[in-house]
């Protein structure tokens, strides 16, 4: 007589089932890994952005109690006799050092190591510290350490050389040349202040310099600008950027002989050669990072700070004669539709 609760066998998954369920999870992860990427570097980016922000405030505090904004790079008392003396804080450095006491970093902007403890001539490249707000999270090239180049803080931020000037003839002969609004006629929100920038670009077997970078916030001893090209191999370290060209000689001021319409011709600084050299690069590779141009940080574009403290996003694919003109404060042309 059988049992009237009889126990039936559980059959489990078969293999197909089983690889089904496996393809679905897979696609699954498949659609949801792009969205997860995608709120990652929304995050990333907005927390560049407020980096940006944070260095505005300090250009305009900066700008507010000296009564101009920094050099790029160069001196903070012009003309100084003794300039390569130890001081402390140094009288000469990039301009995010001298922002340092405007961004609650006071004691990094009188760190002994500047000067080596009184034993050497006072620089900002001397400094090792990492400045969280000169790290942006986006930058794919920041290493974990967020130190490059001999162990220093590194940057992913450049300053922009049109609008604030300093380096080759205009370093510690002056002790800045910009002042805002004076120096900004074109209008504090349609000139560029600071951009996003890889800290480490192109490929190291071309060599260090013009080939191979990594860019340190303090980095002051290479001299900066386009007259600076010719006298520094590895200008392109420093923390600012301009638009680069190999045949400026000592005067970075030679006019475009075809600027656009309705562009002054006096003072925009751009000839129509060095317009390719100006285009953004859209996320490229390590090696393929040319260290005298711009890049995006990813795929969303590039971010950059105005001289109002605004940050704007820019595409890559934006006209090369926009973005020259957002960089010249002085220009008197009209930005373009794709800004």
């Amino acid at each position: 007589m059988s049992h009237p609760f009889q126990m039936r066998n559980r059959r489990g998954f078969t293999l197909i089932e089983l690889l089904v369920v496996i393809a679905i999870i897979a696609i699954l992860i498949g659609l949801l890994l792009p969205a997860v990427q995608k709120i990652r570097d929304a995050a990333n980016r907005m927390s560049s952005q407020n980096n940006l922000k944070q260095i505005g405030l300090a250009c305009h505090n900066h700008n507010d109690t000296v009564g101009y904004l920094p050099l790029v790079h160069g001196a903070s008392v012009a003309n100084d006799p003794n300039w390569g003396a130890p001081y402390l804080p140094s009288h000469f450095g990039t301009a995010q050092y001298f922002l340092l006491p405007f961004m609650e970093q006071d004691n990094l902007y009188k760190d002994p190591e500047i000067n080596a403890n009184g034993t050497a001539q006072a620089n900002s490249w001397r400094s090792t510290k990492v400045v969280k707000t000169y790290v942006a999270p986006n930058d794919p090239s920041m290493p974990a350490s967020k130190k490059t180049w001999s162990d220093r803080g590194a940057t992913s931020y450049s300053a922009n050389w049109h609008a604030m000037r300093g380096g080759w003839g205009e370093d510690w002969q002056n002790t800045g040349k910009a002042s805002i609004p004076s120096n900004f006629p074109d209008g504090t929100s349609s000139t560029i202040l600071f951009l996003e920038r890889r800290t480490i670009c192109g490929d190291k077997s071309k060599g260090d310099g013009y080939g191979y970078i990594e860019r340190i916030w303090g980095e002051d001893g290479q001299n900066a600008g386009p007259g600076g090209q010719n006298h520094n191999a590895a200008v392109f370290s420093v923390p600012a950027y301009w638009v680069s060209t190999t045949d400026y000689g000592d005067n970075p001021s030679v006019p475009a002989p075809n600027p656009p319409g309705n562009v002054n011709t006096v003072t925009y600084p751009f000839r129509t050669q060095d317009l390719a050299i100006g285009t953004i690069q859209n996320n490229p590779s390590m090696i393929e990072c040319m260290p005298e141009r711009l890049q995006t940080l990813s795929g969303s574009g590039l971010q950059v700070l105005m001289g109002d403290g605004s940050v704007r996003n820019l595409r890559a694919s934006m006209n090369p004669v926009t973005l020259h003109m957002a960089l010249c404060p002085n220009d008197g042309g009209v930005l373009g539709n794709d800004w």
